[in-house]
């Protein structure tokens, strides 16, 4: 049960991982033996206890649970943070930063607007980052589709092709949009063809990447 709902978030209450072991046994285990096996492999450090008194909500109902997590994704998250530390500063940037200010503008002028003085922060950056990972986040409405469409364009200027992937087919679409090579985790992943595609002149775009796990994450 708990790689079923570790596959789908990388932090996950007791209660999501009971409720998951119910679904799973179809009523032919019990509670009592469930959190007895919740136990045991805490006890064999398989499941690893975050928080034992978290405050979380479910609709208008705030309540207490242990928060939990599994070897496996404390191992996978290490290697993330260890694959940004040792990639900084380690790549060719697509443009250097006047060079990205100037292609910026020439953009805008030629598609008659103006990107808000966050997007073009967050498309100069992208450009000019010889990071390895970068992370960008944004909220619904902040014309994230904008900042990618000016990315990859400005990108593909260049020389780089721009493949992005999702968890979500309706993030997958959205990158299609704007004319982006896209697909989900789980057909690039099944697919050593579209790994093949993926060379030193391709930069990977993860939209949604909150729900990406942290196996898949460290593909």
């Amino acid at each position: 049960a708990f790689e079923v709902v570790s596959e789908q978030r990388a932090v996950f209450s007791k209660q999501d991982l009971i409720k998951a072991a119910l679904d799973i046994s179809s009523g032919d285990v019990s509670l009592q033996e469930i959190e007895k096996a919740i136990d045991s492999f805490v006890k064999d450090k398989e499941l690893v206890n975050l928080s034992d008194q978290a405050k979380l909500k479910a609709g208008q109902r705030v309540f207490a649970d242990t928060l939990m997590t599994t070897k496996q994704n404390l191992i996978a998250e290490k290697n993330i943070f260890k694959l940004a530390k040792d990639g900084k500063d380690k790549l060719e940037a697509v443009y250097s930063k006047e060079e990205a200010v100037k292609e910026i503008l020439s953009y805008e002028l030629k598609n008659n607007f103006n990107m808000t003085k966050s997007q073009r922060t967050a498309v100069e950056v992208a450009l000019t980052t010889k990071d390895f990972i970068s992370a960008f986040q944004g909220y619904a409405g902040t014309g994230k589709t904008t900042v990618l469409e000016a990315f990859k364009n400005l990108a593909e200027k260049k020389g780089f092709t721009v493949l992005g992937l999702s968890e979500t087919n309706v993030a997958v679409l959205e990158m299609k949009k704007v004319n982006i090579d896209a697909f989900t985790v789980t057909k690039f992943l099944n697919s050593p063809e579209l790994q093949n595609f993926i060379d030193s002149k391709t930069i990977l775009v993860i939209d949604e990447s909150s729900f990406l796990g942290a196996k898949n994450l460290g593909f």
